[in-house]
């Protein structure tokens, strides 16, 4: 969700001369991991940001979510909303928690967004009436104590469209879990590493007073939904990399019935696609994925397109970033390469369980010459 100050999240490239380099190892590959103990989720629900019920509605539907399907002594569960919505206060949530590797963390947020260009994604708090935070040292809070795994959610880097109508609720009333849910089994206890997906590749989220956010709402879906549709290789366990291709699909297609509703009430609604983007999907899949890996000082923009695909869809990462890009549930061969069009129009096939990284050419001769010879 956009808020004001546009030129704070300008995406800019300088003049330096990038390359496009294959890095030593594979992505991981590994089954499900013993269950977690515990699964500590913070909601932060920024309902000073002028989003309105929109927000209210997210906040919601995920704590109900987690509450109806997730055992009180298996998970703790913290909202935070109103001017409890701040970046100190969230770090230092996160400092003081007494989290171990036997622990996962979760991290859900609702409310304005933007991309600085050379710090990153942030979280507006208050319409930037506030301090914001970056994702980069949220991250780096929740790893601390290096718990077992980390999930970081965010419906944000958007723009709202207000449905007219009266605010409903859209969920049964809150129960309490006897067992724990399989499919959040599968994501949140028996998951690794780091996951970190946003709602929307590098563009603005969409959502209502009436629904909310299209992307939460397409989580909770799924979530429901179980582990059978969802299981692609069928080995019983779900894993991020097999969850969010159908999360992507899921939103993308919730964003099309969505706008076109809009449009037949008389609502503006330019963009044509609303698909979540994944900064990391953590390990513990079969499902194999291209990484990349940017290891220059500036953000770098990027197109990529699968196989044969006629479109190209557009991505960034921030100076240090890693994303993950995982082939389309159904869309040919999970060998097919992926294509990268960057800086300079160059373009390079990728293959698939592969890291790749963006670097600095002149700086990467300049250690090459440095460097002494292999033995």
């Amino acid at each position: 969700m956009h808020a004001g100050n546009n030129h704070l999240w300008t995406r800019l490239i300088g003049g330096v001369c990038f390359g496009l380099s294959l890095m030593a190892g594979t992505a991981v590959t590994a089954g499900p991991a013993p269950e977690l103990r515990k699964v500590h989720a913070l909601l932060v629900i920024d309902t000073l940001s002028g989003l309105g019920g929109s927000v209210e509605l997210d906040g919601e539907r995920l704590e109900r979510l987690l509450r109806n399907n997730l055992p009180p002594e298996r998970a703790e569960i913290r909202v935070l909303t109103g001017k409890d919505v701040e970046a100190d206060g969230i770090l230092a949530y996160y400092q003081n928690l007494k989290a171990t590797s036997d622990d996962a963390l979760f991290f859900y947020y609702a409310g304005h967004g933007a991309t600085d260009s050379t710090k990153g994604h942030f979280l507006a708090f208050h319409e930037l009436k506030a301090k914001p935070l970056l994702r980069a040292d949220l991250l780096q809070s929740m790893q601390q104590h290096r718990p077992g795994l980390v999930v970081i959610m965010t419906d944000c880097c958007s723009n709202r469209f207000k449905l007219p109508g009266k605010f409903r609720r859209v969920y049964e009333e809150e129960g309490t879990a006897k067992t724990l849910q399989p499919l959040l089994r599968c994501l949140l206890y028996q998951s690794r590493g780091v996951v970190d997906i946003t709602a929307a590749s590098g563009d603005v989220a969409f959502g209502d007073d009436h629904d909310g956010g299209i992307f939460t709402r397409s989580f909770d879906k799924l979530v429901r939904s179980g582990t059978s549709l969802l299981d692609a290789d069928h080995d019983g366990f779900v894993s991020w990399q097999e969850f969010f291709p159908r999360l992507q699909a899921e939103t993308k297609g919730a964003f099309v019935t969505w706008a076109l509703h809009q449009r037949a009430m008389g609502e503006t609604v330019e963009r044509k696609s609303q698909k979540p983007y994944a900064y990391e999907l953590g390990a513990g899949s079969r499902v194999a994925a291209v990484q990349l890996r940017n290891q220059t000082a500036e953000t770098m923009e990027y197109q990529y397109r699968w196989g044969v695909e006629a479109s190209w869809e557009s991505a960034h990462i921030a100076p240090g970033g890693v994303v993950q890009h995982v082939p389309p549930v159904g869309r040919g061969s999970p060998a097919s390469p992926l294509e990268v069009r960057y800086k300079g129009n160059k373009t390079a096939e990728l293959q698939v369980g592969k890291m790749y990284r963006f670097h600095d050419t002149e700086k990467s001769r300049d250690r090459e010459k440095s460097a002494p010879p292999l033995p």
